[in-house]
Parts: C-alpha cells; sequence; structure tokens
C-alpha cells in the first residue's frame, strides 16, 4: 500500500466537508492557489484527484490563481 502525506489533515478536512455536502444534497465550489499539476506533489496530487472524482457531483467548479 503507497502511503501519502497529508499536510495538516488538508485532503482529510476536504473529503469531510465534501462528504457531509453530499448527505444534504449541497454543492461546494473548489478555490485553491495551484492548480494541481506538476506544481503539486505527485501523492498528494493523486490523493486530490481521488477526492474530487469520488466527490465529482458535489464539486461544481474549481477556480486555481495561476502557474508557474
Amino acid at each position: 500500500m503507497v502511503q501519502y502525506e497529508d499536510p495538516g489533515n488538508m485532503l482529510g478536512w476536504l473529503a469531510q466537508q465534501l462528504d457531509d455536502l453530499e448527505k444534504v444534497n449541497g454543492t461546494a465550489i473548489i478555490l485553491s492557489h495551484v492548480p494541481n499539476q506538476d506544481e503539486c506533489n505527485r501523492q498528494f496530487g493523486r490523493r486530490l484527484h481521488t477526492i474530487l472524482d469520488r466527490y465529482q457531483t458535489t464539486v461544481r467548479w474549481g477556480m486555481y490563481s495561476h502557474t508557474h
């Protein structure tokens, strides 16, 4: 099993928030400073994509500020 890091429990928090929204048929907008491309830690990025794929009917829109 591949272990991934979750600094500050950010991904755990996001998954819980999206799960709570899904239970009440809510929707979410994701705002992020850095897009999940090459700048994102590989394991962190994979886990984030897994969460976003899982809650694709809850997350209705995402906005990312820039790339370097």
